[in-house]
This record gives structure tokens, sequence and C-alpha cells, in this order.
């Protein structure tokens, strides 16, 4: 057993808004890594609410998890490269209803991560927040979601803009891939249209490295925002936060075999929600995390969208990429390109941005075209992941409805899988309707 063992905890010290620095301890060498926490219309700065205890435990415990996932890599900390043993030493302030319930918590983060976590709650001997005088500015907030800088978010919030006010819309920027200022002229082109709304952008990573490198899979990032957003619903009293995502995306079916473990995102499958929503009830919060989207495909969240004039406009702004920070390989990478055009959220885009108007599909804003001459597809040469060869092969299997029913619950137990079965074989097709289309001749004849 490669178990590692992280302690987190509290150095007394404060930060400009009266937050508690938190700092990271590896017990077996003794290492201490201090963490930078930015945010932006919150606390002092605007001073919304004095927040409770324990929606700060909630807060930094999602954090500490998401820390601790990129802490850790796999290749140097996982017997199989893969799956890590990893347990955490938490402070919070009700340590014996967190260590009755954390068996729930584990059960999310097991299926999250695809590794094996264990927790030790123990008391925490001080305040999260305090400061000398606070005098709250009036803030009615109704409802919260996701604003990530993603087509999906995009579509999400433009439709929510329709229908709701006093929305309060939350970010965490960062890197190449979730860009403080792409998020910020999204929101206030949608101020524009309601400007009853808000927005309160985050940002959470360590100053240092406990090994020589970062874990780049960044499995549990999920819990980083759902941790803010739910922070910000229990401080406003509200029973449930937003996550726009498509199904295709949010179910992410496993390619091939070798993708069914942590090499397969989970970041916003039903079934993790789900857990997440159980612990926060275990704790006495009842908050759902809704998808409303989790029945959609990317195609069909275009066609829904309520201002596609404005959805088109955007569109450009937005980020799907899970490689954009890796550009060194793309045949265009020098005009503000957002996104490589080959790994799966952007053939996920790419396919649904041709089936909704083919036209708005243009190769030239992307790293790389669906053309032999951009895409190396030779496994011992090629410098970029092989993630459309992995496509192209699923695909070509021509799963049934029932099949792709069977494969979804072998991964795990969800509602309603024949409605998101339904759902997964209209997402393939219009990938495979892009690919026939858009390709070059040679990827092309590898479609069946």
């Amino acid at each position: 057993m490669n178990e590692l063992i992280v302690e987190y905890g509290e150095t007394k010290k404060r930060d400009k808004n009266g937050l508690l620095n938190m700092y990271i301890k590896k017990l077996d060498d003794r290492q201490v890594v201090k963490v930078n926490f930015k945010y932006l219309n919150l606390f002092k700065e605007e001073q919304l609410f004095n927040p409770t205890n324990e929606s700060l435990d909630f807060l930094y415990t999602t954090f500490y998890i998401y820390l601790t996932d990129i802490l850790l890599p796999r290749e140097k900390t996982a017997i199989d490269n893969w799956s890590r043993d990893i347990k955490l030493k938490i402070p919070v302030s009700n340590p014996s209803l967190w260590n009755k319930n954390k068996e729930i918590l584990i059960d999310a983060l097991n299926f999250l991560t695809g590794d094996i976590w264990e927790f030790e709650f123990y008391q925490l001997d001080t305040d999260y927040f305090k400061v000398d005088s606070l005098d709250f500015n009036t803030l009615d907030v109704e409802h919260i979601c996701l604003l990530s800088g993603g087509l999906d978010s995009l579509i999400g919030a433009i439709n929510l803009i329709k229908k709701e006010k006093n929305i309060l819309f939350i970010s965490h920027f960062g890197n190449k891939a979730a860009r403080q200022e792409y998020q910020r002229k999204i929101f206030n082109a949608l101020k524009e249209k309601n400007e009853n709304i808000y927005l309160s952008q985050f940002h959470v990573e360590p100053h240092a490295t406990l090994y020589d490198i970062n874990d780049s899979n960044q499995r549990a990032r999920s819990i980083l925002f759902l941790g803010f957003q739910i922070f910000n619903a229990i401080n406003f009293n509200l029973s449930k936060v937003i996550v726009p995502e498509n199904g295709l995306i949010s179910i992410n079916l496993p390619l091939n075999e070798s993708r069914s473990t942590s090499n397969s995102t989970k970041t916003t499958h039903p079934y993790f929600f789900g857990k997440l929503e159980e612990f926060m009830n275990s704790l006495g919060f009842s908050i759902k995390i809704d998808n409303p989207y989790k029945f959609y495909t990317k195609g069909q969240m275009l066609e829904k969208c309520e201002d596609k004039k404005l959805m088109e406009t955007l569109l450009e702004d937005t980020i799907s990429c899970s490689h954009n920070a890796h550009n060194t390989w793309w045949a265009r990478g020098n005009n503000n390109e957002l996104n490589c055009g080959y790994c799966i959220p952007c053939l996920i885009r790419r396919a649904s941005i041709h089936c909704y108007n083919s036209s708005l599909d243009n190769y030239r804003k992307y790293g790389n075209n669906l053309d032999e001459n951009e895409l190396d597809l030779d496994k011992k040469t090629s410098h970029k992941d092989t993630d459309l060869l992995a496509l192209i092969n699923f695909l070509n299997k021509k799963l049934s409805k029932k099949e792709l029913e069977r494969e979804l619950l072998l991964i795990s137990k969800v509602n309603d899988s024949e409605k998101i079965a339904t759902m997964l074989e209209n997402g393939y097709e219009e990938i495979r309707k892009f690919i026939i289309e858009k390709a070059d001749d040679r990827i092309k004849g590898m479609i069946n």
C-alpha cells in the first residue's frame, strides 16, 4: 500500500480579507506548502455576508481535496500510475459530524478521481473568518450558477438570465483554460441583457510543489467550483446550485479499456453529483446540484439557446479545450486560438457547432483541423494525444441504445438510464456526421 498522508491546517495568520491562511504538510518528510487563495467581490471587498463556520468547513475541505489531487502526481505516487492511496487530516469546526458521515464523501471522491481516499477530521481551534468590523451591502441572490468560460456555461447563463434575475455567477480562473479576462468579458455581455446579475471570481493554487511536478489530470477540479457554489448557497440560504454541462461530456463513457479509470473524467457525472448531495444532506444542508442539460447533446444545447445572436457573438471567446495550455504542437498557435481542435471536448464542440450551423465551424479558429497534414495519427511518432483515434474506434463499434445503456450502467447506477442512452446515441451521431462531412479523406475513411 503506497499510502500518502497529507495534513492540512491553519497558521493563525490571516489575509487582508480576514480569512485564515491555509497550509499543507506532507507528514512523511514534513514538507510544508502555503496556499494562494484569490477571490474577487467577496467578504471584506464587498462585505456580502458574514460566512458561517459550517459553510467555511465545506469550502476549505473542497479546496484541500482539489489541492491534494494536483500536488500528488500519479506517475510518482501511484503504484499503477493511476490509483493513489490518500489520507487527509483536516481541521473542521464539528469533527464528530464529519467523521460520522465521511464514508459518503469517500464514495463520491473514489468515483470522481479513481483513487482510494481516507479522512481524519479534527477540531479547528480558531475562527476561519475574523475582521474588526462589518458593514454589509444589501445583495439579493436568488440563483447561483457556474460561469466557467466554456460554451455550455455560456448557453446555460444566457438561458438563465432570460427568465430569472438576482443571479450570482461563480467563476474559477487561473490557467489558459480558465482565463479571468474571458470570463469577465462574457459576464459583461450578459449584464448588458440583465443588470440584476453578479460575478464572483476566485482562484486557488499551491505556492510550491510537494514533488518536482504537479498532477496534470485534475480529476477533482469540479469539487473546487462546486465547493465555492455550495459555500455561497449556504450563506444565501439557497437550495440549489446550477452547473450547465451537455450530457455527452457529463457522462463521458470510456472510449476504450485504458480510459475506464481516472483517464476518463467524471467531473459532472450525475452519480458524483448525487453522492455529494447526499453528503451535504448528512451535514444538514439540503442543496441540489442541478445540471439542466444532462439529457441534451451539445448540439441540442446550441439549438435550445434563447439568444442565439448573443451566443454566436461570444462563441469564439469560449474555451472547451482540455489541451489549451499545451499548444506547442498546434499547427496554428499564434493567433489567439483558444481550442486545440483535436481533444475530445474540442471534437464534441466542433461537431455541435457544425450540426447547429456548419458555417460557424471555422477550422482556422482551432489549433488543428481534422487533416492528416495537421494531425500525426501515428502513435509511435505523434507528439499529440490520439483522442481522435480512440473516438473513431469507439464510433465504429456502432453501439445500439441498449448497448450504450449497458455501458452506462457498468460505470455506476444512474436514474433515467434509457433517456441518457438516447442522448448518448444522438451525441455520437453528431460527431460521426461532423467527421464524415468535415474531415479530410484519410480520417473520413476511418469511419465505418
